[in-house]
C-alpha cells in the first residue's frame, strides 16, 4: 500500500535574502583637501544620525498617543 507520505514531495527551500551592498566612493584622490573634507563631513552626519536614533529609541511616539 502507498501512503501519502511516500508520494508527497519535499518542501521547497525559500529563496535566499540578498545582502545590501555598500556604495563605494568613485575613483578619486581621497587625500585632496576637498575630497577629505567631504568624507569627514559625511562621517560626521552619519554619526549624528546614529546618535539621534539611539536617543530616540526609548521614547514613545506622540502620534500613537493621540489616536
Amino acid at each position: 500500500m502507498i501512503s501519502p507520505e511516500i508520494v508527497k514531495s519535499l518542501p521547497k527551500a525559500p529563496s535566499r535574502l540578498q545582502t545590501a551592498t555598500k556604495r563605494r566612493i568613485g575613483k578619486a584622490v581621497l587625500t585632496d583637501t576637498p575630497e577629505e573634507n567631504a568624507v569627514a563631513e559625511e562621517h560626521v552626519k552619519k554619526k549624528e544620525r546614529k546618535d539621534e536614533a539611539i536617543r530616540n529609541k526609548g521614547k514613545k511616539n506622540n502620534n500613537n498617543e493621540r489616536k
